[in-house]
């Protein structure tokens, strides 16, 4: 990357640079960096991570009840998932839910 400064600007960059005992391009990139917010570096498939964890922090619950309730529900759906890839695939099929 080449950026264009005014013949005014490189002076005053040169100057604080030598000031400082660092070289201009260094000096440059310092006052870049702290000048621009810190991207963090993407992770993949982060939206669906956020949209997952807002819906948990959503329906969050300590209720005991709604605990067993939903716990019963995963349980009956992962029972029917391996009923279904075995009804589909065959008794030898891999089973989604060991």
């Amino acid at each position: 990357m080449t950026i264009t400064l005014s013949p005014e600007t490189e002076t005053r960059v040169i100057a604080e640079a030598t000031r400082r005992g660092i070289a201009a391009d260094q000096l440059v990139e310092q006052l870049i960096n702290s000048s621009l917010p810190i991207v963090p570096a993407s992770r993949p498939n982060q939206s669906s991570i956020d949209i997952l964890n807002a819906w948990e922090a959503d329906t969050a619950t300590a209720d005991p009840e709604e605990i067993t309730r939903r716990q019963y529900e995963f349980e009956e759906f992962k029972r029917e998932m391996n009923q279904t890839r075995v009804s589909t695939d065959g008794p030898e099929a891999r089973i989604p839910f060991p």
